[in-house]
């Protein structure tokens, strides 16, 4: 992603208050240019991740807080979390402000729960993984 774009996205993320943390709004655009890898897991195959972002595109300025939220991980599973919650949070927010037809909005809130979803359900590794912390807290795989 250009630094246009991160820029872009910055400023949309500003016009509708996207949720962030104080981590982010000081980070340099170079910063979250680095960061941001898209919509997926680094795991994730390259070309099925640039599809998805493809797809989901109009989700970008969440997604781009939410890389940020990995690589500023914790390694405590609510901190986990609390991301994914904020980033569905942030994609509802990108659909209530888009000029869409009620029916394809409806789609659309379905869509940041299934992203939001995903996120929870197969992204603790790659969180855990990032964790700037020598010990990382148990996840869902040790308290199932």
């Amino acid at each position: 992603m250009t630094l246009s774009e991160i820029q872009r996205n910055r400023l949309i993320q500003r016009q509708l208050c996207l949720e962030c943390s104080p981590s982010y709004l000081s980070a340099p655009d170079s910063v979250i240019q680095e960061e941001y890898n898209g919509c997926g897991p680094d795991s994730l195959n390259p070309w099925i991740r640039h599809i998805l972002t493809d797809e989901l595109h109009r989700f970008g300025p969440a997604f781009q807080i939410h890389d940020h939220d990995f690589t500023e991980s914790t390694g405590f599973y609510a901190d986990f979390t609390a991301a994914n919650k904020r980033l569905g949070d942030n994609c509802r927010a990108i659909v209530a402000a888009a000029d869409v037809s009620d029916h394809n909005r409806d789609e659309l809130y379905l869509t940041c729960e299934l992203i939001e979803d995903a996120c929870q359900w197969f992204g603790w590794p790659g969180y855990r993984d990032h964790a700037k912390v020598a010990e990382v807290e148990p996840g869902p795989e040790v308290l199932a």
